[in-house]
C-alpha cells in the first residue's frame, strides 16, 4: 500500500476587528502561486476574511507571542495526542503586520512547516500571548498559561489558564482550533482552513450606578431616603392584588412576641382555662403587631427610623461613595471560579475558591476578566461578595448579595458592563437590634377580659400570675423588653450592558 505524506505550511496573522470583536487571524499559504510541491505532499492553506474596522491597539502592540500545537490520532474520533508544540519566533513589537511571505522570517516559515502522514487525523491549536516570558515576571513566578501540553499529552487535557493578575491590553489570550482529515485535499493537493483567532476572555467592568450622587451632601440626602424607604417597606404587612407581602421587620417583631410569650409559665394555668393560649394569639396577631408598630414609630423619642438612620447612615454612605476606595477584591463562591479553558473552549472550575485581589478602583469603577460561561445557567463564575479597601487602611467594606451577576456570555470576546447599586436592599447576614427595655405592652394593646376569655374579676389575677412568671427575667406586662432585629447587610442590585 502506498503511503502518502503531506507538508503543513502556514504564514501568520492579519489582525482586524469590529468595536466588539477582537482580532481575526488571516493565515495565508506562503507558497508562491504555481510553486511545485514535492511528490506525496500537499499544502494546508489557512485563510480568514477581514471585516469591520480595527479600533484597538495595532497588532504588533497586542500580540506578544504565538504558540502552535498540533495533535494527531489514528482515527477521526479517537484520542488525539500532542505531536508538536512550538512558539512561532519573531512575534513582537517589531513584527510587520499583516504578515505576508515577503515579510515573514525564515524561522517563522520553518516553525509552521510539518510533514504529516495521511494515515492520521489532526487537530491544530493556535494561542496568542500564552508564552511563559509574558507571565513569569517579578510579581509572578511559576505560572504557565498553557498546561498539560507535554509531547504525547491528550488534546482533551490541554488547558489555557487565567493568570493571577489582571490582563493588560497587550497580553490578552486569543485562540483558534481546527481539524484536518486525510481525505480533505483537493485536486491541487491543498486543504483550506479559515482561522479566526478570537479573544478567549470577557472584559468585565463594574461601575457604580449612575443614579447614586457623587456629591457628598446630595449623597447624605439620598442615603437617608434609602434607609427610610427600606423601613417603610419592611415594617408592614399588606396585601396587594391578592398577594401578601410581609416585611422583614414586621415578621421579626411577630416572631419575637411569640418567643417572649413563651417565657410565661403559669403554675395554676388550668384555673384560667385557655386564657394563656388566647393571650398568645392576641399578642402575636397582625392587629396587635400593627398596634405596636404604630406606637413605637409615633409615641417614642427613639423609633426604628431614627435608630436605623443613626446606626446605618455613615456606613451606607461609605459603601456608596467609591471615590474614597483604592482597591477591591472579587470573591467567588466555592467551586465556581472558571479559571481554565479547554482547547474545545469549555470553561472549567476546579479550584475550591478564589479571589481577584487588589483590583484598582478608579472613576467609580473597576475591571477584571473571566473565561465565558458554558451556558447562561451553569454554576461558573459565581461571585459571592466584593470587599473594598482604602489606601493605608486595614478595614474593609463588604458588599453582599445573592443576585450578583456573572460573566453570563456563552462566548468570549465580549465587553460586559455591570452597573452596581451597592445598597438597593438589605439582608440578614448582619443585623442591628432595636431595643426598648421598658415597653408597656398592657398600656399599648389595652386588652379586654373577653380578649383572653376571662371576666373582669379574673383578668387581674391572670395578669398578676403572668407578671410573677416574668419576674425572673426582670420584666412584666408593664415593662417588657421589646427587641427587633433589622437587617443591616447591604445588598446590591445590578443592571448589565453587553457588547456583542
Amino acid at each position: 500500500m502506498k503511503t502518502t505524506r503531506y507538508t503543513l505550511l502556514a504564514a501568520a496573522l492579519l489582525l482586524a476587528a469590529s468595536c466588539a470583536n477582537d482580532p481575526v487571524e488571516d493565515i495565508i499559504n506562503p507558497s508562491a502561486p504555481g510553486t511545485a510541491l514535492p511528490g506525496g505532499t500537499f499544502v494546508i492553506d489557512y485563510a480568514a476574511g477581514m471585516e469591520g474596522a480595527d479600533t484597538r491597539l495595532p497588532a504588533n502592540q497586542r500580540i506578544q507571542s504565538l504558540d502552535y500545537l498540533i495533535y494527531q490520532s489514528t482515527t477521526k474520533d479517537g484520542e488525539y495526542t500532542l505531536l508538536k508544540k512550538c512558539s512561532i519566533p519573531d512575534i513582537g513589537p517589531n513584527t510587520q503586520w499583516p504578515l505576508t511571505r515577503d515579510k515573514m522570517t525564515w524561522e517563522q516559515r520553518e516553525a509552521l512547516k510539518d510533514t504529516l502522514s495521511t494515515s492520521h487525523y489532526y487537530k491544530m491549536v493556535f494561542v496568542a500571548n500564552a508564552d511563559d516570558t509574558i507571565w513569569n515576571t517579578d510579581d509572578i513566578s511559576g505560572f504557565h498559561a498553557l498546561q498539560n501540553v507535554e509531547e504525547g499529552s491528550d488534546f482533551n487535557d490541554g488547558r489555557l489558564v487565567l493568570p493571577p493578575r489582571v490582563f493588560k491590553e497587550n497580553d490578552m489570550y486569543y485562540m483558534w482550533t481546527g481539524t484536518v482529515t486525510p481525505d480533505e485535499a483537493d485536486e491541487n493537493h491543498t486543504v483550506n482552513r479559515q482561522v479566526l483567532l478570537r479573544r478567549m476572555i470577557n472584559k468585565v467592568e463594574v461601575k457604580l450606578d449612575e443614579s447614586i450622587p457623587t456629591d457628598k451632601t446630595e449623597l447624605e440626602t439620598y442615603t437617608k431616603k434609602l434607609l427610610k424607604t427600606y423601613i417603610d417597606k419592611n415594617i408592614k404587612k399588606e396585601t396587594v392584588e391578592g398577594e401578601t407581602f410581609t416585611g422583614s421587620i414586621f415578621a421579626d417583631l411577630q416572631s419575637y412576641m411569640g418567643k417572649w410569650g413563651g417565657k410565661i409559665k403559669l403554675e395554676s394555668w388550668s384555673t384560667y382555662d385557655d386564657a394563656l393560649e388566647q393571650f398568645m394569639t392576641l399578642i402575636t396577631s397582625d392587629n396587635s403587631i400593627n398596634t405596636i408598630i404604630t406606637d413605637i414609630t409615633t409615641n417614642h423619642t427613639e423609633t426604628p427610623y431614627t435608630f436605623y438612620e443613626q446606626e446605618m447612615l455613615e456606613k451606607i454612605k461609605e459603601v456608596l461613595y467609591w471615590q474614597d476606595f483604592t482597591n477591591v477584591t472579587v470573591h467567588y463562591a466555592s467551586n465556581t471560579y472558571g479559571n481554565k479553558l479547554t482547547f474545545s473552549k469549555e470553561t472549567i472550575a476546579d479550584e475550591a475558591s478564589y479571589a481577584f485581589e487588589g483590583l484598582t478602583v478608579s472613576n467609580n469603577s473597576f475591571t477584571y476578566y473571566t473565561f465565558p460561561n458554558n451556558t447562561t445557567t451553569d454554576k461558573i463564575n459565581m461571585i459571592e461578595e466584593l470587599t473594598f479597601k482604602k489606601e493605608g487602611k486595614e478595614e474593609e467594606i463588604t458588599i453582599y448579595g445573592d443576585n450578583f451577576p456573572q460573566s453570563i456570555c456563552e462566548e468570549g470576546n465580549r465587553e460586559i458592563i455591570f452597573y452596581c447599586n451597592p445598597a438597593k436592599d438589605f439582608c440578614e447576614r448582619t443585623s442591628l437590634t432595636f431595643i426598648n427595655n421598658s415597653y408597656n405592652l398592657k398600656n399599648v394593646l389595652q386588652w379586654q377580659p373577653s380578649d383572653v376569655g376571662l371576666g373582669e374579676i379574673r383578668l387581674p389575677y391572670f395578669e398578676k400570675e403572668v407578671n410573677e412568671s416574668l419576674e425572673s427575667s426582670g420584666e412584666s406586662l408593664e415593662s417588657m423588653k421589646l427587641s427587633i432585629d433589622i437587617p443591616s447587610s447591604a445588598v446590591s442590585s445590578w443592571e448589565s450592558n453587553i457588547s456583542e
